[in-house]
């Protein structure tokens, strides 16, 4: 927008607007008589067998470039937010699919090795990683007590049969 642009209208044009008009193939910059870079665009005005006119319009550059950059930091700024956003889920992810769980198979694992043998992981079993590892921790779990409870069984036949040996010899 040009100030007094009413004094504008159906006046001839300067020589530079002239110039540039007679150059202007494709919208280009130029510095105006006034010193400020405008980017301008021409159309002609109906046909050419109708009229000579021509539409000049040019649009300081400094304007065009300062709502580009206006642009540009929205969507930098809705970038960063969607970037912040996709680490906060995948975060939030990790800590829910994965290091939740491994948390509870350690402190399964820690009662194991503790002697409860008869506590197991609680997991579901689905086919993957975690969910196969939590299987065969309870696997394992399980045949650790079989093999406890047949330890105690051997051990009281041992002992009941050590008793009844010393029966037989008093």
């Amino acid at each position: 927008h040009r100030p007094g642009n009413a004094r504008w209208f159906g006046k001839k044009i300067e020589s530079s607007a002239e110039r540039i008009k007679a150059t202007l193939r494709e919208p280009d910059v130029f510095k105006d008589s006034d010193g400020v870079e405008r980017l301008y665009a021409s159309s002609n005005v109906g046909t050419t067998s109708l009229t000579r006119y021509t539409l000049l319009i040019g649009v300081p550059r400094r304007h065009i470039v300062e709502t580009a950059r206006q642009d540009q930091r929205i969507v930098l700024a809705g970038l960063v937010a969607s970037v912040l956003l996709a680490v906060l889920a995948a975060w939030w992810g990790a800590q829910r699919l994965i290091v939740r769980r491994v948390r509870e198979l350690k402190q399964t694992a820690n009662l194991i090795a503790n002697g409860s043998l008869q506590t197991r992981t609680g997991m579901r079993y689905d086919g993957e990683g975690i969910s196969d590892l939590a299987m065969s921790l309870d696997e394992m779990a399980s045949k650790l007590e079989a093999k406890s409870q047949e330890r105690d069984e051997y051990e009281a036949r041992l002992l009941n049969a050590d008793r009844r040996k010393d029966e037989l010899l008093t």
